[in-house]
């Protein structure tokens, strides 16, 4: 009875001429994602995570032109005697109303989609099994896709205008 031996066995050279490698067989090139459900789901974790910085940018630049509006006009007749100030505070104000409506809207339509693959699983199953594997709004609906981009889309460029506006105002 032979024992094995506590030593490696010898080795050949790998391809790349390097000896002590063990031979392998072939196996697909190690990734960042073991599947591609792993990076359907960084995607999007990424898409919440940046879309929730654009709520918290946005948010913060609204409330910095306003207090910026009223640091540099210093009450409410020096602020409405320039339209530039006039428009700057417009503009952030419309943002963060237009915010906290688009927040209640596509909360509720949100509920309501929840509300509805509750109601009816097997329903909700076959629109998932029709579904798989396409580039459509579903889960979601075309509303709420829609929605989400028209306030995405306010939630950039109102405190940007507003911003702007200021800078107007301050030197002109």
């Amino acid at each position: 009875m032979t024992l094995p031996s506590s030593s490696p066995p010898p080795t050949s050279p790998t391809g790349g001429g390097q000896p002590g490698a063990s031979p392998r067989p072939h196996q697909p090139a190690a990734g960042l994602y073991d599947n591609p459900q792993a990076a359907l789901q960084s995607i999007r974790e990424d898409y919440f995570y940046w879309t929730g910085k654009l709520t918290e940018s946005s948010f913060a630049l609204s409330l910095a032109v306003i207090g910026a509006n009223w640091a540099a006009f210093g009450s409410v007749d020096r602020l409405l005697n320039n339209i530039w100030a006039e428009t700057s505070m417009a503009a952030v104000i419309l943002s963060l109303v237009i915010s906290l409506i688009g927040n209640w809207w596509l909360g509720g339509l949100l509920r309501k989609r929840v509300a509805y693959a509750e109601e009816d699983a097997a329903q909700w199953q076959k629109e998932f099994t029709e579904n798989a594997g396409k580039s459509t709004h579903w889960p979601s609906t075309p509303t709420i896709d829609c929605s989400a981009a028209v306030f995405r889309f306010a939630k950039i460029f109102l405190p940007l205008i507003g911003g702007a506006c200021f800078l107007i105002a301050l030197f002109i």
